[in-house]
């Protein structure tokens, strides 16, 4: 574990190990950009200090925030909710 004290980036499972999410997660998080990240020879890289910046800002959100930004979200295609009956 030291030797991931001293690196400057994470991979997709040290990521996943992390946040507590799995890699599937982080793959998708990457492809959208809300875990900045860059690409060496097709492998991702997540630089340490965006996961420092990223648990920040997660942690000065309120729930309240939470529920705001999903009740904000488009429906997923296919999902259907109680008033579409």
């Amino acid at each position: 574990m030291e030797l991931l004290a001293k690196r400057e980036t994470l991979t997709v499972n040290e990521v996943a190990r992390v946040l507590g999410i799995s890699a599937s997660t982080v793959y998708r998080s990457l492809w959208s950009g809300e875990i900045p990240s860059f690409r060496i020879r097709g492998r991702w890289l997540v630089p340490r200090q965006g996961i420092a910046a990223l648990l920040k800002a997660g942690a000065s959100l309120t729930s309240a925030d939470v529920h705001e930004e999903f009740r904000n979200r488009e429906p997923r295609q296919g999902s259907s909710t109680a008033s579409d009956h």
